[in-house]
């Protein structure tokens, strides 16, 4: 299933570019980030890219939460989410539309995002 990832966050100036484009490393490696003014922006069209954010979420415990997050996240197949840049710098998912620095925000759409949802948020292995 090819699903399109785009993942941007705002690079503040009080704020290290390089501890922002880790934090979004983080939680997905496998995405190139690129400067874009003010804004760390990343796209990808294959699911790879999700993988540590589906590790993260089991690691964590918190695939129920993510499942209503991402529910409630969805509007016309497409669903934007947003993750605390602090958590993520430290390797977590923190899904928080509040945060002081900016948050992260991550938008996913593909042609069945019931089954990317239950993808991403349960013990399930297939695409």
């Amino acid at each position: 299933m090819r699903v399109a990832v785009e993942i941007s966050t705002p690079v503040h100036a009080t704020e290290s570019e390089s501890k922002v484009k880790k934090a979004l490393e983080c939680i997905f490696p496998s995405v190139q980030f690129f400067p874009d003014g003010n804004v760390f922006k990343g796209k990808s069209e294959e699911i790879k890219s999700l993988e540590r954010f589906r590790e993260l979420l089991k690691s964590q415990k918190i695939r129920d939460t993510a499942n209503t997050i991402l529910k409630n996240s969805l509007f016309g197949g497409e669903l934007e989410v947003h993750l605390n840049k602090q958590a993520a710098y430290m390797g977590k998912v923190n899904f928080s539309e509040d945060s002081p620095l900016g948050p992260i925000t991550v938008r996913l759409s593909c042609e069945d995002m019931e089954t990317l949802i239950t993808y991403l948020s349960s013990t399930t292995s297939e695409m």
